[in-house]
């Protein structure tokens, strides 16, 4: 029935008001051991945001500030209880506060390892067994990308395959996706072979393994294509997203092609990682790069892999400030 015009609207009260079907609670965990604080990263909270230039987070992926406990159980309080219809554009902004509260959270607990301190993994480990752990981490990013409609990086691999990699008829390629949420390539199955692995798969077509556990194929049945998209950027330690290029040039045959894709600030807002010390990366390892774009929010890397006689011919590129100012990240690709 149509209100009549003139007509009072009923005030809406904290008693009338609906709260929403579903609600992301402790979304931003303000000060993990009294001295943290998550921000929204980018690409829906793929990256954590600044450290406000103070430099002190060394593991690349953005940093903390500390905050009273006032304000820590203010900003708990009004994100965990924020109970109001929500927008598209709050629906959005709450899925990148919780994936980056993730990120956070996974960048404090590998800090906590490294030190040995076993109280901190303790308090931090509850953090994020309260947030519902990587499995509740991939559904936010899930229903993120649903709802937003976010861009599908596997549809720029196959644009890319398709362009002089397509393989004879009757022939497929072997393609290992890392990281995967779904099986991205079933519209691809009549040509490409997909392997898609997580380490807490969310559909049975996703094999659930460490890409660091998974057995190395022999010889002959080395990968034509490894995608590594969105995943290095999660990693929180700039040494291990190294060890993980690394580890791509023996699961791929010799000319067999890596995809990287990365949120865009990885790139333009770190202090010390741009687009040429990225392939400078790659190059150290024995990829050449084929192809680059850039989106709105993400840059993607597609490269192949020399033969082995080329591998190491150029040094790998050194930590090094190159941009300096506030709300820059750390992050940060280590081959050392």
């Amino acid at each position: 029935m149509k209100r009549k015009r003139g007509a009072s609207r009923k005030p809406v009260t904290a008693a009338t008001r609906r709260p929403a079907p579903e609600v992301v609670e402790d979304i931003v965990l303000t000060c993990v051991g009294s001295n943290a604080k998550a921000h929204t990263g980018n690409e829906h909270g793929r990256l954590i945001g600044s450290d406000n230039g103070n430099g002190s987070d060394g593991d690349g992926q953005g940093g903390a500030t500390g905050a009273s406990a006032s304000n820590v159980e203010g900003a708990v309080t009004a994100l965990g209880c924020r109970k109001r219809k929500r927008r598209k554009g709050a629906q959005r902004k709450a899925h990148a506060e919780a994936v980056s509260a993730f990120h956070m959270l996974q960048r404090l607990l590998a800090k906590a390892r490294e030190a040995g301190d076993t109280a901190e993994q303790a308090r931090v480990q509850t953090q994020i067994d309260k947030l519902g752990g990587l499995p509740a981490y991939q559904q936010y990013s899930q229903v993120g990308a649903h709802r937003t409609g976010s861009f599908n990086t596997s549809r720029w691999v196959v644009k890319m395959l398709a362009k002089g990699h397509r393989p004879a008829s009757g022939q497929k390629l072997r393609l290992l996706d890392v990281g995967a949420l779904d099986h991205n390539y079933r519209k691809e199955t009549s040509w490409i072979a997909c392997s898609p692995i997580d380490l807490h798969a969310q559909t049975p077509a996703v094999r659930c393994v460490d890409f660091f556990d998974l057995e190395l194929p022999p010889d002959d049945s080395l990968w034509d294509v490894v995608c590594l998209c969105l995943v290095i950027n999660f990693v929180p330690d700039p040494k291990k997203r190294g060890d993980m290029l690394r580890r791509c040039t023996i699961m791929l045959r010799p000319g067999g092609l890596l995809f990287v894709v990365l949120p865009l600030a990885c790139i333009e807002n770190s202090r010390f990682l741009n687009e040429r010390l990225m392939v400078d990366t790659l190059q150290a390892l024995g990829f050449e790069l084929k192809a680059s774009h850039r989106s709105k929010k993400l840059c993607f890397f597609m490269c192949a892999l020399r033969d082995e006689a080329t591998v190491g011919a150029c040094d790998a590129p050194r930590r090094r400030c190159i941009r300096v100012g506030e709300n820059k990240n750390n992050f940060w690709i280590s081959l050392e």
